[in-house]
């Protein structure tokens, strides 16, 4: 781990040390290139002199020349032979051999030494780097004694203080994260007090009803009322337990691969739906869905789970004859808002109506929907609320906030 100081230090550096490198190899591949090209030019001169048989002893020093039969233009390799090299030309039908020993161990000498110079500027470069990052360690030290202490008994939040400012973005984000882990311990403690509270009351209430009932012999009307009120109170518990099977197969379906849909087109397949079950209400199902189309990347089962919860509550809080409206719309920041407004009651807003169990009234329902719409808005990301309408008109709306790209956080 690098300080802000260290890290800039180091990426200068490093840039530095790969431009030398790539500066090195070009000098080198340069300089060969330069040789082969006046070593061949040499050559063809020579090989032409050869065949007007005007070489001077010089051009014999060094090189040896023999006809080699091919008349093609030009054509050169190397060659080695007894720990020597040799550069060969064929120019004409003439080949000229020439003994390039002593300037490729040169060459190969002075591209040894300039690689090792940039080698060492990396490794210079590092402990430079690495010196500059010292003052890293303390916040860092500081950063694992908070997590350390840190349980689902006991989730704190990391002051910011004591650390470098380059840390705060990271401590922030942590804090968030543990905000999260937070409220989810919180509601799930609820849930199964909840649940164990729901599950309860409707045995308890059986096994009273059939105590009472066995208590002497009774008219027939009279068991079958018991068996009536057991039948009821069964449904209740089945209520919840379906209720409860919702919440874990929604814990499994946050690791569903998100796709990309549009969202106009989603809300109205799902609106006209639910539009045959506000007729046989005698409600009214209205859409106002603005653009035409909007495409986003979603996990179409955690959007199911918003989308259903609030056009239930929607048309179950709206009185009959009344008018529920889906609608959405774009705003600047390229974020698509979905309402659902209804003619209910409304609410209060003083109350964490998100809570399980949470009930409004002496509607049907055991209070789960909205705990599960909350923990699938999480899960894909986006935003959710429910506020009371401000038009002077009883009701609440239900927003949701969705963007191109959904990030799954969960």
């Amino acid at each position: 781990m690098f300080s802000k100081r260290g890290l800039v230090s180091l990426k200068f550096f490093l840039i530095f040390s790969i431009i030398i490198f790539v500066f090195t190899t070009s000098v080198i591949y340069t300089i060969r290139s330069m040789i082969l090209k006046t070593e061949v030019d040499e050559m063809k001169e020579m090989a032409t002199k050869f065949l007007q048989g005007s070489l001077q002893d010089i051009d014999t020093l060094y090189c040896t020349y023999k006809y080699s039969g091919d008349n093609s233009n030009l054509s050169f390799w190397k060659t080695y032979s007894n720990d020597r090299t040799f550069f060969v030309v064929q120019y004409n039908g003439v080949e000229v051999k020439r003994d390039i020993t002593y300037r490729e161990k040169l060459l190969q000498s002075i591209s040894i030494l300039m690689y090792l110079f940039s080698f060492a500027i990396v490794i210079i470069t590092y402990i430079y780097s690495k010196m500059l990052s010292v003052d890293s360690k303390k916040p860092i030290r500081l950063l694992n004694i908070y997590l350390k202490n840190i349980n689902e008994k006991s989730i704190r939040q990391i002051p910011k203080g004591d650390l470098p400012e380059e840390f705060h973005l990271l401590v922030d984000t942590l804090n968030e994260l543990f905000n999260r882990i937070d409220s989810f311990i919180k509601y799930q403690n609820e849930l199964f007090i909840g649940a164990s509270h729901e599950l309860k009351t409707p045995l308890a209430v059986m096994k009273l009803k059939n105590q009472v009932t066995l208590m002497k012999p009774r008219m027939r009307e009279s068991y079958i009322e018991t068996l009536r009120v057991n039948i009821s109170e069964v449904e209740k518990m089945t209520k919840v337990i379906e209720d409860l099977l919702k919440f874990g197969r929604q814990k499994s379906a946050q690791f569903e691969q998100p796709t990309e849909i549009d969202l106009i087109a989603y809300l109205k397949k799902r609106g006209e739906d639910f539009k045959l079950l506000a007729n046989s209400q005698n409600k009214n199902l209205l859409f106002d869905l603005q653009p035409e189309s909007f495409f986003s990347t979603v996990q179409e089962t955690m959007l199911s789970h918003i989308i259903q919860n609030f056009l239930q509550n929607g048309l179950k809080f709206s009185r009959q004859n009344d008018s529920v409206i889906l609608r959405s719309r774009v705003n600047s920041e390229d974020i698509l808002t979905i309402e659902v407004i209804d003619s209910g009651i409304g609410i209060d807003e003083q109350e964490d109506i998100f809570a399980p169990f949470y009930r409004k009234g002496n509607k049907s329902g055991i209070g789960l929907g909205l705990f599960l719409a909350k923990s699938a808005s999480d899960t894909m990301g986006s935003e959710i609320s429910i506020k009371n309408r401000t038009d002077g008109k009883s009701g609440a709306i239900a927003t949701v906030k969705l963007k191109r790209n959904m990030i799954c956080l969960i």
